[in-house]
């Protein structure tokens, strides 16, 4: 086998720490380039190279990702990121662990959300007389406290 499938191979690897839009779009041109750089025979990317690669993917991946609070909003509430992070919005939906990452927010948000909204329905509605549980919003008037209360009243 030939250095140079092995080299160009090693690098695509190394690429991976870049964002999968940019490795389309420039990756061949940054392997020709390295395969062109390696010394002859080389068939992987010395240690320099790769830890090179690592940090600038690394920062490229940063840089194109969403401030916190846009993607806290994109991930728990569904709301687009803006016009600016389309491209990482479509990396993000197209990723392998999409559907997990998806499935996470939504039980993250179920867990979040289900205690209010069963605190909302209680103080809407609270339970008839013999549930057991919290009652919200006092006793009821006709009661048995209601009558202790008034037989001690002069």
């Amino acid at each position: 086998m030939s250095a140079e499938p092995a080299l160009a191979r090693s690098v695509g690897r190394w690429l991976h720490a870049y964002p999968r839009r940019w490795r389309r779009a420039r990756g061949a041109e940054v392997t020709a380039v390295l395969v062109d750089l390696a010394r002859p025979g080389a068939r992987r990317v010395d240690v320099r190279t790769a830890l090179g690669l690592v940090v600038a993917g690394l920062a490229t991946r940063w840089r194109e990702h969403p401030p916190p609070r846009a993607y806290l909003a994109y991930r728990l509430a569904g709301r687009h990121p803006g016009t600016r992070w389309d491209g990482w919005l479509l990396d993000d939906v197209d990723g392998r662990l999409y559907p997990a990452r998806l499935a996470i927010a939504e039980g993250l948000v179920a867990a979040v959300a289900y205690p209010s909204v069963e605190r909302l329905y209680l103080a809407v509605d609270p339970p008839g007389p013999g549930a057991t549980g919290p009652t919200v919003g006092g006793a009821d008037s006709s009661g048995p406290a209601s009558a202790a209360t008034s037989e001690a009243r002069p």
